[in-house]
């Protein structure tokens, strides 16, 4: 499956724009093979927002790669993401438990400690902050889920 990132906005000082606002919508995201809707707008609540996947889900999910068919595809375990977009309660309320996925695949806390990761790059993008610590760090926890066109980004450009 071929694969692209999507169109990107950035400013001439190089700040990140989303290319649309959000709209209270499920993201269609592409987990390891299965499309599904996501509820990223759960991310925007305080104790998430500053979560990588918060981050990447509401501010570079421009720079991350599409399949064929243009949606965001994020090479992951697609049962972690089927698990985690039906625990809408659990996010919301910044208390998410993660025994009852690592029980049966310990594999999964490995996306877990990633994703939820803490970052001080914010969703709101500052003037700047493309150059910081912060988003170095950011960019080397978060970078394989972003295309390769983007620097920093170690994802490639192929689905």
């Amino acid at each position: 499956m071929g694969a692209s990132a999507s169109s990107s906005k950035d400013t001439a000082d190089g700040i990140h724009k989303p290319t649309e606002k959000m709209s209270g919508r499920p993201m269609l995201l592409n987990a390891g093979g299965f499309v599904m809707a996501f509820p990223r707008d759960v991310l925007l609540r305080e104790g998430l927002r500053d979560t990588c996947l918060a981050v990447l889900l509401n501010r570079f999910d421009s720079w991350m790669i599409t399949d064929d068919n243009r949606i965001h595809f994020i090479d992951a375990d697609p049962f972690y993401f089927i698990w985690l977009a039906e625990k809408p309660h659990c996010l919301s309320c910044s208390r998410i438990d993660v025994s009852e996925i690592i029980e049966g695949c310990p594999a999964l806390a490995f996306y877990h400690n990633r994703f939820f990761a803490k970052t001080a790059v914010t969703i709101e993008p500052q003037h700047g902050d493309h150059d910081s610590e912060a988003f170095r760090g950011f960019m080397a926890v978060m970078g394989p889920f972003i295309s390769s066109s983007v620097a920093g980004g170690t994802g490639g450009s192929e689905v």
